[in-house]
């Protein structure tokens, strides 16, 4: 039995493993976002088979989309596509991510790497439009401010809705981001609009001294 706890530690994470066997949320819904990058064939292969693990456990695929610019970050922040995704609890996401199908369409491809964070806060909604801007904080630990407080506040007016607010379990990353932020918009032209409009450019650099990493795309459909 400790033989099989350690693996599962090992394979999907502490954070994940204490929300999943400890916490009381953890028969409760959970949202996971997934990027992924990779050649196009092998991250296809990999998305619908992962949606149908996601749909055998009971949960459900909210939205998927491919990449359409990296605004802010490194390159390897620079995912092909992601996914948004919906399962009934945290347990229903560690049987997802310990299955045997997972780990053979994770071993078979090794040139794709993916980025996995969730939440027991799930999205404020779920019919997610055609163009998603995604901001990715790490904050810096001295400071006390949102790094986000003057971004979410032009929100409104601007075409877009705040989609997920949230502090996210960090499933896998070297990267303890410790902010998630989806706003989506009609269509990509008016999230890129926003994006790049005068008030914005500001509010972005204000992030940016606030981050100690950060990552901003646009995703659209």
């Amino acid at each position: 039995m400790l033989l099989v706890a350690v693996g599962i530690v090992w394979w999907v994470g502490p954070q994940l493993v204490w929300l999943t066997f400890f916490e009381s949320r953890s028969d409760r819904p959970y949202a996971l976002m997934q990027f992924s990058q990779g050649e196009a064939s092998l991250t296809a292969r990999f998305r619908d088979p992962f949606a149908g693990l996601v749909l055998s456990e009971g949960g459900e695929t909210l939205a998927k989309f491919p990449t359409h610019h990296l605004m802010e970050g490194r390159r390897a922040d620079e995912w092909d596509g992601l996914g948004v995704h919906k399962l009934p609890g945290g347990r229903a996401l560690v049987q997802v991510l310990t299955s045997s199908p997972y780990r053979l369409m994770v071993d078979q491809q090794e040139n794709m790497s993916l980025l996995q964070l969730g939440s027991a806060q799930l999205p404020l909604h779920e019919d997610i439009r055609p163009a998603l801007v995604v901001w990715l904080v790490e904050a810096r630990p001295s400071t006390t401010l949102d790094p986000l407080s003057g971004v979410l506040a032009n929100v409104p007016g601007s075409g877009g809705r705040v989609v997920w607010d949230v502090a996210p379990d960090v499933v896998n990353s070297s990267i303890e981001w410790d902010r998630l932020l989806l706003i989506d918009f009609a269509d990509v032209p008016t999230a890129l609009s926003w994006l790049r409009s005068t008030d914005l450019r500001v509010e972005r650099a204000v992030t940016r001294s606030r981050a100690h990493s950060m990552a901003l795309g646009v995703y659209g459909r």
